[in-house]
């Protein structure tokens, strides 16, 4: 079941994670919503594990809620950080009722 607040924006940006233990990692963030986003990494990470993303100079708090074979699903540490605020308000959303094929 998702528990997803907002509708989820698809966008393509590259980003970096560091994890509890200091290593950083390239990922990209494939879409976002005002809760979370999903992120195609290669990095190994369990369900609640903190995680900071780092995005055009700014650090986002997060943690893991899903872990998938191509990605994690994140949750952001309090509101939605301003610099993806910006992105959500920027990008058109397309609403498709009684679909789920772009459920990740």
């Amino acid at each position: 079941m998702e528990h997803r607040w907002g509708a989820r924006v698809s966008v393509d940006i590259p980003i970096r994670l560091r994890c509890r233990s200091g290593h950083f990692v390239d990922a990209h963030l494939v879409n976002i919503s005002s809760s979370g986003g999903l992120i195609r990494t290669e990095m190994a990470l369990t369900r609640f594990a903190p995680l900071e993303i780092e995005l055009k100079g700014h650090t986002i708090l997060s943690f893991v809620v899903r872990v998938q074979s191509d990605g994690i699903g994140v949750e952001w540490s309090g509101r939605l950080p301003q610099v993806l605020e910006n992105t959500l308000i920027e990008q058109p959303i397309d609403f498709q009722y009684g679909s789920s094929a772009g459920d990740h």
